[in-house]
């Protein structure tokens, strides 16, 4: 049975255009803002890429396993990850050695080399939401989902930084930064901290089983207004908590 949804495919495809759009301007000295990341504590056009890509990632898992009718390998989900992953770092390490060699002809080392990165971060999640499917359903999906929000809002809230204290947000100041200063081995892309760095990976996740949730949606015979209010309803109460969140 084929469960290819026209929808997913023309919302992947709008995701594939603006990623390029943003990534290929023509120059980036005259670059309309939206087509440019927010500095730090604000939101563009460009910022909901990656995450409409994480999404994606989530749906695909429930519409591949649906169409399959059974529960995936654990050994193909788990040599796929590893792929990516790896393939994220080649790519990356490959990028910062040609960028280094014409800057001063010679060759970075190890410490120059940036571990985190999209595509590793795309295999985490997609290891953790595609094992997550088999062994959990959908109200429990949910939870986890829900729970990973709250604990990392507490944890960026309320845990202190040490010599700077709880509650910072700045960049390299936070949480998250510090973690990623102790556990990550070389490079980090922004020097104190990284966008695809360890403790921000979680809230990742959430997002990939929030895809995984539309998934389902997706996959139900509900008409197709019952599934717009749906939709409607989740949004705004994902508004409302990002409202929240924000302060």
């Amino acid at each position: 049975m084929n469960n290819r949804l026209l929808s997913v495919d023309v919302f992947r495809g709008f995701t594939i255009a603006l990623m390029i759009i943003v990534n290929s301007p023509g120059s980036w000295s005259n670059t309309f803002s939206p087509l440019l990341h927010a500095d730090w504590n604000g939101i563009t056009l460009t910022d909901f890429v990656y995450p409409f890509f994480i999404f994606i990632v989530g749906v695909s898992i429930v519409l591949s396993k649906k169409n399959k009718g059974t529960t995936s390998s654990k050994k193909g989900i788990i040599l796929r990850s590893i792929k990516i992953f790896f393939l994220g770092i080649f790519l990356g390490a490959f990028t910062e050695t040609m960028y280094y060699f014409m800057s001063t002809g010679g060759i970075p080392s190890l410490s120059d080399i940036r571990i985190p990165g999209v595509l590793q971060r795309i295999a985490i999640v997609y290891l953790t939401c595609a094992i997550m499917y088999d062994y959990t359903n959908w109200i429990q999906q949910l939870i986890i989902m829900l729970s990973i929000l709250i604990l990392y809002y507490a944890c960026m809230q309320f845990i202190p930084v040490p010599g700077i204290g709880p509650g910072v947000l700045e960049p390299g100041k936070n949480l998250a930064a510090y973690i990623d200063s102790i556990l990550i081995p070389g490079s980090m892309w922004e020097g104190t901290w990284d966008p695809e760095g360890i403790l921000s990976t979680f809230p990742a996740i959430a997002s990939g089983i929030g895809g995984m949730l539309a998934g389902y949606v997706l996959t139900t015979k509900k008409t197709i207004e019952r599934k717009v209010i749906f939709y409607t309803l989740l949004d705004l109460f994902a508004y409302w908590i990002a409202l929240f969140g924000s302060g």
